[in-house]
């Protein structure tokens, strides 16, 4: 069922419209239809009349008193956020590229030929004789290899010249006192070999 003036869809037993406030006129049943006829039957059979159906009393509507409807209040407009003012981005000249060609050419340091020259093989053997005499040679060692020489082979090779006889002194040392114990182990044992035999 539905409202006869705006329409909206109303249960069966409403007496006013929930959307408009109008009131709704009961619509009466329809009357059923009568019977049909039955058609004549052959002539010996008398015809029948027919009845027509009993109709029902209409009752007549009840009015009901529309409960009071509230007004709508419209909602008051959401005011939109007020836009966020952002600093504009700043625009800055890049950089110009410096190229190999353009950079500052840096003066050179004048080169010590006598540090950074390589010794020759005269050079080597004269270093090598006398850094093989006993003690002065040990001493030319150290001198050398602390830093008088001015040629960085030169003091190189002092240092490599010094580490190789501090081994070798240490290994003859460790050698003796070996030897000594064994050579005075031997000793005892010999000359007590020899009381025993006498």
């Amino acid at each position: 069922m539905k409202c006869t003036s705006c329409g909206t869809e109303l249960q069966e037993n409403a007496r006013f419209c929930g959307t408009c406030g109008t009131k709704v006129e009961a619509i009466p049943a329809p009357a059923p239809e009568a019977a049909p006829v039955p058609e004549p039957t052959p002539s010996f059979i008398p015809p029948v009349e027919p009845v027509a159906a009993p109709v029902e009393p209409v009752a007549p509507p009840v009015e009901l008193i529309a409960p009071p409807v509230a007004p709508v209040v419209p909602a008051a407009p959401v005011a939109a956020p007020a836009p966020v003012a952002t600093a504009a981005p700043v625009y800055t000249q890049p950089a110009a590229p410096v190229y190999p060609q353009q950079m500052p050419v840096q003066p050179q340091q004048p080169v010590d030929d006598r540090r950074t020259r390589v010794m020759s093989t005269g050079g080597y053997m004269a270093a090598l004789f006398l850094m093989s005499i006993p003690v002065v040679g040990f001493i030319l060692q150290i001198v050398w290899a602390a830093g008088a020489a001015r040629n960085l082979n030169r003091r190189h090779l002092a240092r490599g010249y010094l580490f190789l006889s501090l081994i070798i002194f240490a290994v003859t040392v460790i050698l003796a006192v070996l030897f000594a114990a064994v050579f005075s182990t031997g000793i005892s044992n010999l000359i007590r070999y020899f009381d025993g035999m006498y």
